[in-house]
């Protein structure tokens, strides 16, 4: 959307910058939590919470992307051999978008992850009843100074263990894109 704001209007572009300046400016745990707190924990809040704070860093790449295309000569050839917007949207900006788009989500799953399970974590998050790495280990801190370690040790093992084969696909997908010709 911001790639496409950038290429529409010049004021449009202007506002699409500030709002995603002014989102990266606040802390993410901070925007997190204000975002849970206003609509309310559970799965969606969460959701909500999560999507809306990882946006910009990913709108940000992808629009400095779109403007390397917009100013490539074929992109200019194609407006000179009279295609419009629509056709170098179609045939330009979305292949050559597709795979930092790609990669860039897949690269958020891990943020998301942790932010999910800090979120739960603080209480913000998901409802005791529901399951998640963040109740758990918060559950697992009281029992700690009885020497159950292994209450805290499970849960941070497999929050890591899944934050990392998320990382680790991400990147295989964008070793991927990168070895073959796709866009």
């Amino acid at each position: 959307m911001m790639a496409a704001a950038a290429r529409i209007h010049p004021r449009l572009d202007i506002l699409m910058r500030l709002i995603t300046d002014s989102m990266l400016a606040m802390p993410h745990l901070l925007l997190l939590i204000l975002i849970c707190f206003t609509l309310g924990g559970g799965k969606s809040g969460v959701i909500a919470a999560v999507a809306l704070t990882h946006w910009p860093r990913l709108a940000l790449i992808l629009r400095a992307d779109a403007e390397r295309v917009a100013q490539s000569d074929y992109l200019t050839l194609t407006y000179r051999l009279g295609h419009g917007h629509l056709y170098c949207w179609r045939y330009h900006y979305l292949p050559a978008l597709l795979p930092q788009w790609l990669t860039g989500t897949l690269l958020m799953f891990p943020h998301a992850v942790l932010h999910s399970a800090a979120l739960s974590f603080l209480g913000f998050g998901l409802a005791p009843h529901e399951p998640s790495l963040g109740l758990l280990l918060a559950d697992a801190l009281r029992f700690i100074s009885h020497g159950n370690w292994w209450l805290v040790l499970f849960p941070g093992l497999m929050l890591f263990t899944l934050v990392m084969l998320f990382d680790q696909f991400a990147r295989a997908v964008q070793r991927l894109w990168l070895r073959s010709d796709v866009c």
